[in-house]
């Protein structure tokens, strides 16, 4: 997935959206060629099978960014169901994310 996808996500926790500009800044990049990797939610999930979510990791520079998240899922009238550990797959239609904390690592050469 994109940088900008992950944007997106993010756009509610502004520290980490200017963290992610200044970075993407000193390497003279641009969000739309930075590509991330997302957890997958499995085949088992109705609606979101496929969907990306949290963790997040990207690479920027020389850098990697790891962005956790709390997630809470949704029915199809848009019912709280629970977390990750107690929302049903069946049932579970939409979900969104928050409380986004994040690590930035140093690429190690080798």
């Amino acid at each position: 997935m994109g940088l900008g996808e992950v944007l997106l996500t993010v756009r509610a926790a502004p520290m980490l959206v200017a963290e992610i500009a200044d970075e993407l800044n000193k390497n003279g990049l641009i969000a739309e060629n930075v590509f991330c990797l997302g957890a997958r939610h499995g085949r088992h999930w109705k609606y979101l099978g496929g969907m990306r979510a949290a963790p997040y990791h990207c690479k920027i520079g020389y850098r990697e960014l790891t962005i956790e998240a709390d997630r809470v899922y949704f029915d199809v009238r848009g019912r709280n169901i629970g977390d990750l550990d107690r929302a049903s797959p069946e049932k579970a239609k939409t979900f969104r994310e928050s409380n986004f904390h994040w690590k930035w690592t140093e690429e190690t050469g080798g």
